[in-house]
């Protein structure tokens, strides 16, 4: 918004009053090119969590099946920690919900 008298002042500077000036253009555009690369560098990375229920009582009875899991996961370029993490549910363990 224009003050009373800015006119005065910007056709002193030799300016049109009212029209935007190389720096206040070259500022304008600059901010318009940098914005969008701000916003992508504070995305934070998502990690899903999996849930598995698994028949057997506990890990130990289902290590070759829960190895077999992950390595497939990796396989397809995923990292246990980084990009995913398993949530193991055993039959033998019971739920604090469940104990009531």
């Amino acid at each position: 918004m224009a003050t009373r008298g800015q006119g005065r002042i910007e056709r002193r500077l030799g300016r049109h009053p009212g029209k935007m000036g190389r720096r206040e253009f070259v500022a304008l555009i600059g901010g318009a090119v940098a914005w969008p690369v701000a916003g992508r560098a504070q995305q934070i990375a998502k990690i899903s969590r999996i849930g598995v229920l698994w028949d057997a009582g506990n890990e130990q009875e289902e290590a070759l099946s829960l190895g077999a899991l992950r390595q497939g996961f990796t396989e397809i370029g995923y990292a246990e920690g980084k990009n995913f993490v398993l949530e193991n549910r055993f039959a033998a363990e019971q739920s604090s919900a469940s104990m009531r």
